[in-house]
């Protein structure tokens, strides 16, 4: 079965953030669009609307762009996805080219992915849950209002020109063969044992940049109008407690992003259940291949001018193709992502919670801890880190307990 797409778009031609989505490349024809493997499409107007407010997405304009759903069995889209990874850990293997062109393409089109659970005991969001157990997994949505993408482009147009500043940049081992991303956020890395503040000290300090904030705030302002379950996700999730904790007003704690990088299949499964995806583009030029693909639900996209995915990237196995920018062209596709890191959002908790019964603070604990260890050289050094690190331990296990005794149990998993 097709959706709206019945041919499929190969590339993108970029002119100073503006896209053009390409049907060919060269000289070759256009090529036909696969039909689905399982699942359905429904594309009918009526149904569409009658559907997307049953899920309470404000869902479609007649006047907006094109908008279609693609419903598909749960426990379908889970198999076929994890039949492109590898091994009991479910790890990624490297792209096979033939993968891309069997996914039926939704390319500039918005589409709202459906699952419907096998049992009315299967976990879900409750508001994501209309009667029959279905629920979302994603929106895969394209921005056509020209002061939105102005604005939004404008924010990341500062952070991309002070990457260096603005993030602390890291090459990942799992699923992006060493690529550099770009990351701030608030997380606590348990292996740096002199960092007691919220994040791993550069991130953190990153993530405390206005103009982070600001990027962060205006992405999670517009997605909650797309997908009002996001602010109800995060409300039950933090149960209103910690947010300084979170980048700005926003449900995440991490920001990531990368140019032209390939990512392989993979799971997210350290991550909260909701995770946001935006693409922007800069300089001139051709960009061949590099679709977003969700290979449960059997379908791949070319970004386009400003394209956001709202996915469960937890639970649905999904990655960047490969691309080639062509001799001449000065292309550039930025991908960036902001999500939910639960482990580390969790330890903060613990943290700043046993820190709040010591009488003290993040920052004020830190340069506590700073002073002991730079009075320390040699082995004397790492023993007082060591000793800093078992300190930590001890206060996060104290804030554990303080917040199971008043019953604080946040969903941040669920």
């Amino acid at each position: 079965m097709l959706g709206i797409n019945k041919v499929v778009f190969k590339g993108a031609y970029v002119n100073d953030g503006i896209v053009s989505l390409q049907k060919t490349i060269k000289n070759e024809r256009e090529t036909t669009n696969p039909h689905l493997t399982h699942g359905q499409f429904i594309i009918d107007h009526s149904a569409v609307s009658r559907i997307c407010e049953d899920h309470g997405i404000p869902y479609p304009q007649r006047s907006g762009p094109d908008v279609q759903v693609l419903l598909v069995k749960d426990s379908e889209v889970k198999a076929k996805g994890k039949m492109y990874l590898r091994g009991p850990n479910s790890e990624s293997i490297p792209w096979v080219e033939k993968w891309v062109k069997a996914f039926t393409d939704i390319s500039g089109v918005c589409t709202v992915l459906l699952v419907e659970v096998d049992t009315p005991q299967a976990a879900a969001v409750p508001a994501d849950m209309p009667p029959a157990n279905v629920k979302v997994a994603g929106i895969i949505h394209q921005v056509t209002e020209e002061n939105v993408i102005a604005d939004v482009h404008q924010l990341y147009r500062l952070v991309v020109h002070n990457l260096k500043s603005k993030t602390v940049c890291q090459r990942r081992k799992s699923h992006t063969n060493r690529q550099k991303f770009h990351c701030a956020g608030k997380v606590l890395i348990l292996t740096d044992p002199s960092s007691v503040s919220p994040g791993y000290r550069d991130l953190k300090g990153k993530s405390e940049d206005p103009e982070i904030r600001n990027l962060a705030d205006t992405i999670w302002l517009y997605v909650c109008g797309i997908a009002p379950f996001l602010a109800k996700y995060k409300e039950d999730g933090l149960k209103g407690e910690f947010p300084e904790l979170l980048l700005g007003a926003s449900g995440w704690n991490v920001f990531a992003i990368s140019c032209n990088a390939c990512v392989e299949l993979h799971l997210d499964t350290k991550d909260g259940l909701w995770s946001i995806i935006v693409w922007i583009h800069g300089g001139k030029g051709l960009i061949e291949g590099g679709a977003f693909c969700l290979p449960g639900f059997n379908v791949r996209f070319i970004p386009g001018t400003l394209t956001m995915a709202i996915i469960n990237a937890r639970d649905y196995v999904h990655g960047t193709a490969p691309h080639k920018i062509p001799c001449g062209s000065t292309a550039r596709r930025w991908g960036s992502s902001f999500f939910l890191r639960v482990g580390d959002l969790m330890h903060l908790m613990e943290l700043k919670e046993g820190l709040d019964a010591k009488g003290t603070s993040f920052e004020k604990y830190q340069k506590e801890v700073d002073e002991r260890v730079r009075k320390k050289t040699g082995w004397r050094n790492r023993q007082m880190q060591k000793t800093v690190a078992a300190e930590r331990k001890l206060i996060m296990s104290a804030g554990r307990k303080l917040m199971a005794n008043r019953g604080y149990k946040p969903q941040l998993g669920q």
